[in-house]
């Protein structure tokens, strides 16, 4: 007869924290519970490193716990394996799931630099395409952080019938950020009463809006749209 191992649940935690010490339970009908030996494997070592998974207690009660690594987030199937030494039908498995939660921004700085990380070519600040926009807006904009763009994707104002417009793209992914349209006729003082901001179409992850403010063509008259992060 094979040993036995309980199940353990799946986990999610947030970026930079911990699992609770978990409670495993091992068994065997003919080998004492202390000569069972207990290991863990991890499926994604760049989240959570073999070494990350802390393996404890004695005889038949033993517990794991998982620490992810620093500024990594998603998931990883972690296998822990109890073996009584046998010749035959000496293993038993179980696997369970840890989901790793970060922000909005930090799932977009993993998905395209591999790190949730502020810093370096992540960072909000960084141009790593070199075509003048920076990351925190190619986010914004749904846009790769490194392709280079021409500037037609930034937001584009024209006059339509009696209203000055502005057309952009915005993540709806990136729900972490906001955005405000102002207006200014001379570039100085900006204010956002009378402007309207609508959805006109989306893709499901992008979706592509317009300003617009009442307008007469002898007048001048400034659009700008502010994005903020946390």
């Amino acid at each position: 007869m094979p040993p036995t191992i309980s199940s353990v649940p799946d986990q999610t935690i947030s970026e930079g924290t911990s699992t609770q010490v978990l409670p495993v339970t091992l068994g065997d009908s003919l080998v004492p519970a202390n000569n069972l030996v207990l290991t863990a494997s991890s499926s994604n070592t760049n989240l959570v490193p073999n070494s990350n998974i802390a393996l404890g207690g004695s005889g038949a009660s033993r517990t794991v716990k998982i620490t992810p690594a620093a500024y990594q987030a998603g998931t990883v199937i972690v296998t822990l394996i109890v073996n009584n030494n046998q010749p035959i039908a000496n293993t038993a498995t179980n696997s369970f799931l840890v989901t790793v939660q970060t922000t909005p921004a930090g799932y977009w700085r993993q998905q395209y630099f591999g790190t949730t990380a502020n810093a370096g070519n992540a960072a909000d600040g960084a141009d790593p395409a070199g075509d003048g926009i920076v990351n925190v807006l190619k986010r914004f904009l749904g846009l790769n952080p490194f392709v280079a763009y021409p500037p037609s994707v930034l937001p584009t104002g024209a006059m339509q019938a009696t209203n000055f417009t502005m057309s952009y793209t915005h993540s709806l992914i990136a729900t972490d950020l906001t955005y405000q349209g102002k207006w200014s006729p001379d570039l100085s003082g900006w204010q956002t009463n009378n402007i309207t901001d609508v959805a006109v179409s989306t893709n499901g992850n992008v979706e592509t809006r317009v300003e617009s403010i009442p307008a007469k063509t002898s007048d001048p008259l400034f659009l700008r749209l502010r994005v903020t992060s946390p």
